[in-house]
């Protein structure tokens, strides 16, 4: 900013910095722990799903080093597991505001021009005509008989198009490292064996 000082020609200003940052904060940080608090949360109310996940880490990496993103092929269970974590958590349920530069004609309804729509990302993640039982926190659902995944592309935690998250890339990677290499190194257990964590979401 104090390069651009004296220009009139810039745009960019104290107030615009400030929007940037909580731009970064909201979208970036505040996500990706949510997620991760999801994946602990639910690992604990699942050690079954925890057990065959550090199976898999420890058959493929082992333990005596960390794992890196070029393994994430060789651990199909693993990565089906982060998959239905992102659907079943359901980080972000509503997308970003969009607004229409024209009118909409959408299975009858007609959508005005300057509206604003507001993606229900909940109602896709939950849909049963998409997920079977979406209320049931199930990893293999991403996985055929091959142990490959699968559909993995309906799970649009990121939105999509366009206007689809620009930290997918970063958010997905980070989240890979973070929960392969505390499975890899930690077993998650609830600290009253009597009462898990709730999995109801709160705002």
């Amino acid at each position: 900013m104090k390069s651009e000082k004296g220009n009139t020609e810039s745009t960019f200003d104290y107030e615009q910095l400030l929007k940037t940052i909580l731009d970064l904060f909201a979208a970036g940080t505040e996500t990706t722990s949510t997620a991760v608090q999801w994946f602990i949360v639910l690992l604990v109310n699942h050690p079954e799903v925890q057990s065959l996940m550090r199976r898999e880490i420890n058959d493929v990496i082992g333990t005596s080093r960390y794992p890196c993103m070029e393994e994430r092929q060789k651990l199909p269970y693993t990565d089906a597991v982060l998959h239905e974590v992102l659907r079943f958590g359901c980080i972000g349920p509503l997308a970003l505001p969009h607004g229409l530069t024209q009118d909409l004609n959408y299975k009858g309804y007609v959508i005005p021009k300057d509206s604003m729509l507001i993606p229900n990302l909940h109602s896709v993640l939950y849909d049963p005509e998409v997920f079977e039982d979406p209320e049931t926190f199930r990893p293999t659902r991403f996985l055929d008989a091959e142990r490959k995944l699968v559909n993995v592309d309906k799970v649009l935690t990121f939105s999509l198009g366009r206007r689809a998250c620009l930290g997918e890339s970063l958010a997905r990677m980070e989240f890979f490292l973070f929960a392969t290499s505390l499975v890899q190194r930690f077993k998650l257990l609830p600290s009253d064996p009597n009462h898990l964590p709730s999995l109801k979401g709160k705002l």
